[in-house]
């Protein structure tokens, strides 16, 4: 394009309110500068920007734009673009074109500055942008959780994110308004928690922080090294930390402030205060609604009467052991003898001292995780201590227990190291605890007359309900899966009410172990079984095998094999014919103590079958203490079998087991539907026992039905 300088002067007054300059192509020189880029520029001296290079007076550079637009202008039109000038801190919408000047290619530009557009623009999408955020924050603080901490995690990475922080935090004022306590932290990938080195902060490493909330005021650091004193504590922290920035909120409940929210390193938004104006309010609703939660989650969780967590708050115990400890632990299970019959022989109100008392003991013995789980039941968890020390205080229990009469209590106990669940150690504790039980009824215990004496009414009264005939054994017929033909029976009591309906086991074995006197209905149905046994022999009916079941309580009395052995010799029968079925729960005893009744069951002749194996105490170990004749599959197996998974997985390794071990033979119990027979028959699976095949019944109809004379 070629215009006269006065065309060309025109074009800039034209232009007045943009900024106009005029430069060489070739050489970068400025021929022109207008009024409004002056301005811009600091109004210098014609001398100190004519002649110079544009790229040193516009941009404040020593070479050539790497940005330059020069190749891309002509003669023909006008270039148009969009440019933020770093030097000027402006923006520009330009327009550019070719120009002949005193004979000279001129780059001829016009920049309309539309920075404070541009800013407005900025301001208004940083104010949806933080709308937009408040929404998320108010939304993720709604949120439901079971502790409410999923939510506060939800608003603590929108804010994180927000700021492009390596961390977002929450710190609570303690009680005792003397330290601070990191209560909450969500970090950046790749950088290292703090939670766990911020707690119990004193409030004096933090005191200017406090000023600035005590004003209402955001604490507000740019660079950590050049702004703060490095021998201070707060810089130590920090530092520690590697925080060199960071923006910091009070959280105020009442004109109070009880902590604060925080950024560590924000690399955007910094400069975006609003948001964190705004949010603590909700912070701060979300802090008193976990307040009142919890209170309310305490009026469910604890005991009125001994001030103990219940059983609800002794599972949320074990969900957080299970979840985050990671260390050994000891557990103790602590059983009031016969509660009930102290409430009836001495009152509720020395029954419920009793309660107090022993759980002002066991706080004592063991610290604050003790919990009243049932009636007479208190379980409490040992953290923070060697074995060694656990079974010292264990001991110590026992040795108070034994003397003073005010604790008539049984105590188990077990040592958690990992290597099951925890559930499953409870029970151990359980098992032991009853078992002292037994022992302390058969010693006399101190403070146990008058329990032995009501014990001593109720035995008699059961034994005289079995004289009466109130007590009668069914069998149930155990089929051989290969040939369908009889392979055996088992003895199950039955219980008859006033008006001859019968009752099931279930309703009244495990009182009577509570009360101690199973021992009764064991003795019995053996009794009753060689009854039966000498009465096929003698009419020459079919020799089939029976299976008594012995409860773990009646096993643990003295010198129980040579009682058994009396009632088979009583009625002339073969401890052979007779199977002693035990339970898993048996694996509970002491292992030499097992073993030796075990072998001795064996060398008096009756055979053994391990009863409800598979079932959730199952212990393989019990396998090496004895050679069982019998391995029982626990119906929980069965019922699971045409689902597939893990219980046939279970089921066929352990029938392929007792091939393997050639004398043990296999029997499952609770066989209900022909597909559950045929998987079992294919697996290997000797015997079975279940309704598919028959129900329990009299003892005549069983005859009737399943021997040849």
């Amino acid at each position: 394009m070629t215009i006269s300088d006065n065309e060309i002067l025109s074009l800039i007054v034209n232009e007045g309110n943009d900024v106009t300059y005029l430069s060489d192509i070739e050489n970068y020189k400025l021929y022109f500068v207008n009024r409004k880029g002056l301005e811009i520029l600091g109004d210098p001296e014609m001398e100190e920007w004519y002649g110079r290079p544009c790229y040193e007076v516009l941009q404040n550079r020593n070479s050539p734009c790497p940005f330059c637009t020069n190749h891309l202008l002509s003669e023909e039109s006008f270039y148009e673009w969009n440019f933020y000038n770093e030097y000027m801190k402006r923006e520009f919408v330009k327009r550019g074109i070719i120009v002949n000047f005193n004979g000279r290619k001129t780059r001829m530009e016009f920049a309309m500055d539309v920075t404070k557009i541009c800013d407005m623009e900025r301001k208004l999408k940083q104010e949806l942008d933080v709308q937009k955020v408040l929404v998320d924050c108010a939304r993720a603080l709604n949120r439901e959780s079971k502790e409410g901490d999923e939510s506060i995690y939800a608003f603590l990475t929108i804010i994180r994110d927000y700021y492009d922080a390596d961390r977002a935090y929450i710190f609570e004022i303690t009680e005792e308004k003397q330290s601070l306590r990191n209560t909450f932290e969500i970090c950046r990938k790749g950088i290292k928690p703090q939670i766990d080195n911020l707690q119990e902060l004193p409030l004096s490493a933090v005191d200017c922080w406090m000023q600035a909330f005590e004003k209402g005021q955001i604490y507000n650091i740019s660079s950590l090294s050049k702004e703060k004193n490095h021998d201070s504590e707060e810089y130590r922290i920090l530092a520690a930390q590697n925080v060199d920035s960071l923006l910091a909120m009070p959280l105020v409940l009442e004109g109070e402030v009880i902590g604060f929210l925080g950024v560590d390193n924000p690399t955007v938004n910094a400069d975006v205060e609003v948001l964190l104006r705004l949010t603590p309010e909700f912070i701060v609703n979300d802090i008193r609604k976990r307040q009142i939660w919890q209170e309310a989650k305490n009026s469910g969780y604890i005991d009125d009467l001994t001030g103990l967590g219940n059983r609800k708050k002794s599972r949320q115990m074990v969900e957080w052991l299970e979840q985050q400890y990671q260390e050994e632990f000891g557990i103790v299970t602590v059983d009031i003898d016969s509660l009930r019959n102290i409430n009836n022989a001495y009152g509720y109100e020395w029954g419920d001292h009793m309660l107090r008392y022993v759980a002002q003991t066991l706080v004592k013995c063991f610290g604050d995780y003790v919990y009243r789980v049932g009636d007479d039941e208190f379980v409490a968890f040992c953290l923070d201590i060697r074995k060694s020390e656990f079974e010292e205080e264990v001991r110590k229990l026992q040795k108070i227990a034994k003397w003073d009469e005010q604790l008539q209590i049984a105590i188990g106990s077990s040592w958690f190291e990992g290597e099951s669940d925890i559930d499953y150690q409870i029970t151990v504790a359980n098992e032991k605890m009853h078992i002292n039980k037994v022992k302390n009824y058969k010693r006399g215990t101190v403070g146990q007359k008058s329990i032995q004496k009501y014990r001593g009414v109720l035995a008699e009264n059961l034994q005289r309900e079995i004289e009466t005939g109130r007590f009668v054994v069914y069998l149930q017929p155990q089929i051989n899966l290969k040939n369908n033909r009889i392979g055996g029976a088992e003895a199950l009591i039955r219980r008859l009410d006033e008006h001859g309906n019968i009752i099931f086991p279930n309703s009244f074995v495990s009182r009577y172990e509570g009360d101690e006197i199973i021992r009764y209905i064991d003795f019995y149905v053996l009794e009753r079984v060689c009854r039966i046994l000498k009465q096929w022999k003698e009419k020459g009916r079919q020799d089939v095998g029976i299976a008594v079941n012995f409860s773990r309580v009646t096993m643990m009395e003295d010198e129980v094999v040579e009682k058994m052995r009396a009632v088979c010799r009583k009625f002339g029968v073969d401890p052979g014919q007779i199977t002693i079925e035990v339970t898993e729960s048996i694996g509970m005893l002491e292992r030499d103590t097992l073993k030796e009744l075990l072998d001795d069951i064996q060398k008096s002749g009756f055979r053994i079958s391990l009863d409800d194996f598979g079932s959730r105490y199952s212990d393989l170990a019990l396998l090496s203490l004895a050679d069982f004749n019998e391995i029982k599959l626990d119906k929980s197996l069965i019922d699971r079998l045409e689902i597939g998974g893990k219980p046939r997985v279970i089921a066929e390794y352990v029938l392929r087991m007792c091939m393997e071990l050639k004398l043990t033979h296999s029997v499952a119990e609770g066989i209900e539907t022909v597909s559950q027979r045929e998987i079992l028959k294919n697996f290997g699976c000797e015997l079975g026992q279940g309704y598919l095949f028959d129900k329990p019944m009299p003892v005549d109809e069983f005859e009737n039905k399943y021997l040849e004379l």
